[in-house]
């Protein structure tokens, strides 16, 4: 909490320093009041949290236009403002705001669509609607493919996030090969290596997953070792 504390205190002094010296419109006093709205939904004031998120969008309208990355930036954190309330049809609406704008400045085949089709497929995840959240997550997977050469941790990231939706929806066979397929894109990379809780969701039970499949994962990964 005191940190929190002091990170507010810090750009609440930022905010008002950029008020007095270069006008309220300034786009410093919206990157000021989108961090303040950060920490206010990490606390849990969401009351707050939304007044410093309109601010913010207002300003960077005013500076930049509606056909802005920024503005598509604004539209993700006012998704995941109301994926913290669980209000997933309003955050919904807020993501495909943020994907049109995405689409329109980068076309099919860009990181930052492809960051809109995870946030849309993990609130599909999130309710239950496993075909469409795959529909998003496929796309994801795709672009990133395209655009990265393997190994790569975005498209590993990817494998494990198709990996627990098929947990999820009770797909467990496919589960273990999706998370072979990330384990395979992560070990190759350059970057360290990710830890098993980087890769498997506390909430899935890795020994019925093993039963299940028949232990082949055993003989193929070490991912799933028990410590």
């Amino acid at each position: 909490m005191g940190n929190y504390e002091k990170a507010l205190q810090f750009y609440k002094k930022s905010k008002d320093f950029a008020i007095e010296k270069m006008g309220k419109d300034h786009y410093r006093v919206a990157t000021a009041s989108h961090n303040m709205a950060r920490i206010y939904m990490w606390q849990e004031n969401y009351k707050k949290a939304l007044e410093l998120l309109q601010i913010t969008l207002s300003i960077d309208i005013n500076n930049l236009g509606e056909k802005h990355p920024d503005i598509a930036s604004n539209y993700n954190t006012f998704g995941d403002f109301y994926i913290a309330q669980k209000q997933y049809e309003r955050a919904s609406d807020y993501y495909q705001k943020a994907l049109a704008i995405q689409l329109s400045i980068f076309g099919n085949d860009h990181k930052e669509v492809a960051y809109v089709y995870d946030k849309l497929g993990r609130l599909n995840q999130e309710i239950k609607k496993f075909d469409k959240a795959m529909l998003y997550f496929d796309k994801a997977l795709a672009i990133h493919k395209k655009i990265y050469s393997e190994p790569n941790k975005f498209i590993a990231e990817s494998y494990e996030q198709i990996g627990q939706l098929y947990y999820d929806s009770g797909s467990f066979q496919n589960a273990l090969l999706s998370f072979e397929k990330a384990e395979k894109a992560n070990t190759k990379s350059n970057i360290n290596k990710l830890n098993t809780n980087d890769f498997i969701s506390n909430s899935i039970d890795v020994n019925l997953l093993l039963r299940i499949t028949n232990g082949k994962a055993k003989t193929h990964i070490s991912l799933y070792k028990q410590d």
